[in-house]
């Protein structure tokens, strides 16, 4: 006679999974103690599995926990409840695994708290700003980072994925390709993976599926406008969060293309998700992304690879010559995954059309199940709650702080600090319509530097300004790049008058020709990105005359802040944040921030910040030009 095994004994008060499974085992013992065989013949789940359901050792699948339930005459609404409370606390402390042994401590600016995943180009940290904020840290293996071929590679994907700006994507913070083993970290998103949601939930429903699909188009949209094409676009590739889907390692897999197929005689890309041209051995343009994204979005309605699995060769060659399998796929999403998957890449629908295809007229708010979008809220509360309680303390004076400016910004439109003998006063007004930049004291904005640390990094020639004719190397901003800059000392057209390209903000810049004569070296602008917001720093002279810089600029997908000081103390400190904006870059703000001042002795400093506070994807503060009178 065989003996039932007996069970490890269960502390309730020693953590959700505990007091989970002890709740399971419980439901079994009021049913009368059933062994799970007889278990199984009703749940029609495992023995085995409804055995490690009640384990304690990690937690059940939803519907494992639901038969176990169901098989014990239990209320099946009730232990959903549970089952995503559990899931939720979980999700916050297992975002990462534990640093290994060899595994750096620290990379750049950021503290790197544990591993998050490992791909063929490197390997991915949980980081930390010196701030707090959560970053995703992507360390390049050593094996590539010996390669001179993909450390030049790489570094023109860097420099590309900084001119990826959408809502959609997960923006690239800070990147060092030089370094002994180059890295780049991007906004950490605290949500799963398609691949990881669909394994655990099973496939999405189509009010989920629509929101993902125009919202992974307007992600390919945002990377193809940079130059960028991602070229090994999958499931594990996009992260599910609240506001909708983001696509990650953008600017990774054109670098590691090269480098691979010399090393193993194989591209990059995902058998399943790669495009046929690809594996033809053909150039891989944006079709070969759409492709991808056919493929993606079939495996998140069916819960399976349009070409099936098994051995690389057995799926690359369906791929290339048979029809993909979309049975189950909801009616809606059918015609625009078929056109996806067309075999010649000239009949695939271009991202736009896929927009227009799936887009709704409501934001995604709301657009996952409800299991998944609990985890999916718990995760981003648990990386927020995870912030360095000084940091939350900062960020609650901040707030205070905030709420006064906009007060009194809304009743005056002007912020006026007088600490000492000095004078400071901050007012914002709306961009003109003509700004006339040939007059003494321009900005000339040349070369950028970025921050690397409190002290900063600056470059050559940084804001110098200058007192005659000369080019200009303004800011261009339009609505599929954000803001972005043009080049050093642009002749723009047959020197007309450069217009930013925007419908609400017809703004013209002009000038004539001539190249600028510095006649201030001491006067700096310092461009720089981080996890407390990308945006400028400038530093101008202060002395006892009374002096003004203005500011032109715009802010995209955010909330800006407008701050300046004096270095004497002179004068209390000025803020603005009351610029921001939300949706799309149609709704995008202009303004300009004047700076009126004096210092309370000579050889002081008058130091401006034009930062993001508050990045809803995307973000971006573009300085657009500025003037010193």
């Amino acid at each position: 006679m065989r003996m039932a095994r007996r069970e490890s004994r269960l502390d309730p008060d020693a953590g959700p999974l505990q007091a989970f499974a002890h709740g399971l085992r419980e439901l079994r013992y009021r049913a009368g103690e059933p062994s799970y065989r007889d278990l199984a013949r009703k749940a029609f789940v495992s023995a085995g599995a409804l055995s490690e359901a009640a384990g304690g050792k990690k937690l059940p699948g939803l519907a494992t926990t639901l038969a176990y339930v169901r098989a014990c005459g239990g209320d099946e609404r009730e232990w959903e409840q549970r089952w995503l409370r559990v899931k939720s606390r979980l999700a916050g402390v297992r975002r990462s695994d534990p640093l290994a042994e060899g595994d750096p401590a620290k990379v750049g600016p950021f503290r790197l708290e544990g591993r998050l995943g490992a791909g063929a180009a490197g390997r991915v940290y949980l980081g930390r700003t010196p701030a707090g904020r959560p970053v995703a840290v992507k360390v390049i293996h050593p094996e590539l980072a010996d390669d001179p071929l993909f450390r030049r590679r790489f570094a023109r994907e860097v420099e590309a994925a900084r001119r990826v700006h959408g809502l959609y994507v997960a923006a690239l913070v800070d990147a060092d390709p030089d370094a002994a083993r180059p890295w780049l970290a991007t906004a950490y998103i605290p949500g799963p993976t398609l691949r990881a949601a669909v394994a655990e939930h099973g496939p999405l429903p189509v009010d989920s599926l629509l929101p993902l699909a125009a919202g992974m188009a307007e992600a390919l949209e945002a990377i193809f406008a940079a130059g960028l094409v991602h070229r090994d676009l999958k499931p594990a590739n996009v992260l599910l969060a609240e506001g909708g889907p983001r696509i990650i390692d953008f600017g990774i897999a054109r670098a590691l293309d090269r480098t691979q197929l010399t090393r193993t005689g194989t591209g990059v890309g995902t058998p399943g998700f790669i495009a046929p041209e690809q594996v033809r051995g053909l150039p891989a343009g944006p079709e070969a992304d759409v492709f991808a994204l056919g493929g993606v979005l079939a495996y998140a309605a069916t819960g399976r690879p349009p070409f099936g699995d098994g051995p690389a060769e057995s799926v690359l060659y369906r791929l290339v010559h048979e029809p993909p399998a979309l049975e189950g796929l909801p009616s809606r999403l059918r015609e625009v995954v078929e056109a996806c998957l067309d075999k010649d890449p000239a009949r695939r629908p271009p991202p736009a059309q896929v927009i227009g295809h799936c887009r709704g007229d409501d934001a995604p708010s709301g657009w996952l199940p409800p299991a998944l979008a609990a985890e999916v809220t718990e995760r981003a509360e648990a990386a927020a709650s995870a912030e360095p309680r000084a940091g939350r303390r900062r960020a609650v004076v901040t707030a205070v702080a905030a709420a006064v400016a906009l007060v009194a910004a809304f009743l005056v439109g002007t912020s006026v600090g007088t600490g000492g003998d000095g004078a400071l006063r901050l007012h914002r007004d709306t961009v003109p319509a003509h700004v006339d930049l040939t007059a003494l004291g321009v900005l000339d904005w040349v070369h950028w530097g970025h921050l690397d640390s409190d002290e900063g990094r600056t470059e050559e020639y940084v804001g110098d300004y200058v007192d005659r004719e000369c080019h200009y190397n303004l800011h261009c901003v339009n609505r599929k790049r954000g803001a972005n800059h043009i080049g050093d000392y642009t002749p723009i057209g047959n020197a007309a008058p450069f217009r930013l390209r925007h419908r609400d903000a017809a703004t013209a810049f002009s000038w004539r020709d001539g190249e600028p004569t510095p006649i201030a070296s001491d006067v700096k602008s310092l461009e720089y990105a981080g996890m407390r917001g990308n945006g400028f720093r400038l530093t101008a002279p202060a002395d006892r005359a009374e002096r003004e810089l203005t500011v032109y600029l715009a802010v995209y997908q955010g909330k800006a802040k407008c701050a300046g000081s004096l270095s004497d103390g002179s004068a209390d400190a000025v803020e603005d944040d009351t610029l921001n904006t939300f949706g799309t870059f149609n709704t995008g703000r202009f303004a300009t921030c004047s700076f009126r001042y004096r210092a309370g002795r000579d050889g002081q400093r008058l130091a401006v910040e034009l930062v993001l506070v508050e990045d809803i994807g995307g973000g971006n503060v573009a300085l657009l030009a500025a003037t010193l009178r």
